[in-house]
């Protein structure tokens, strides 16, 4: 990271306090790969190259840790690493929240909600036409946080709150981890999951929803098996 990234996105989020944009900057770049896993994270350092004092660079780095994308001992704090162990338990946390999330969101979707949806399954079709993966990645995660809130249960939503950062990161290491035809095969199954999600839910129909999520789901699962 550099004074350049922070002041292009100080400008584009004109909005933004110092310390949330160095927080959403460093979080960005560490869900990206762009600062790799078990990277060491040095305050002054960072702060230098950021061309700030180290208060929002120990600000960020603690809500970073309470995300449990970095990860602190006794030294230096540094970003937490990527193990096949952890994602699979991430998966089963999916596999319970969002299987169940898609079964009464069947039933208590609104018109607006199911509306959005559709663009979201339409937009991600769109991101895998042109073999967009920043795309494809933004717009499924977007597509599954709608189900979930259309679930009206704000308990299940702040509980997958908690293993939403972590899992963005494998899925960015998942695109750059699996080789190209796999990674495509995958995509092109998760459009056509996303289609039939959308349908069972539009239609009401609880069961076929949480089934097909689970489908959705558990293509993480086959992908990290390769590792």
């Amino acid at each position: 990271m550099q004074k350049r990234d922070l002041d292009l996105y100080m400008k584009k989020h004109p909005f933004t306090s110092l310390n949330d944009a160095v927080y959403l900057l460093m979080k960005d770049n560490i869900i990206r790969l762009l600062i790799a896993p078990n990277t060491i994270l040095n305050e002054s350092s960072l702060a230098a190259e950021l061309g700030v004092s180290r208060t929002p660079v120990r600000n960020a780095i603690k809500r970073l840790t309470d995300e449990n994308l970095i990860l602190a001992d006794e030294s230096m704090p540094y970003v937490a690493p990527l193990e096949k162990n952890e994602i699979s338990k991430l998966i089963e946390v999916r596999v319970a929240i969002e299987t169940y999330a898609a079964y009464i969101a069947a039933a208590r979707i609104s018109a607006s909600e199911l509306d959005k949806l559709d663009q979201l399954r339409k937009k991600y079709h769109e991101s895998y036409e042109r073999w967009d993966l920043n795309g494809l990645v933004y717009y499924d995660v977007e597509y599954h946080e709608v189900i979930i809130k259309a679930s009206h249960n704000n308990i299940l939503y702040d509980t997958f709150q908690t293993v939403a950062p972590r899992l963005l990161h494998y899925r960015h290491f998942n695109n750059y981890n699996t080789v190209g035809e796999k990674l495509r095969a995958v995509y092109n199954t998760s459009d056509r999951q996303h289609t039939s999600i959308y349908n069972a839910i539009r239609l009401g129909f609880c069961d076929i929803a949480r089934e097909e999520m689970l489908r959705n789901v558990n293509q993480m699962q086959e992908i990290i098996s390769a590792w």
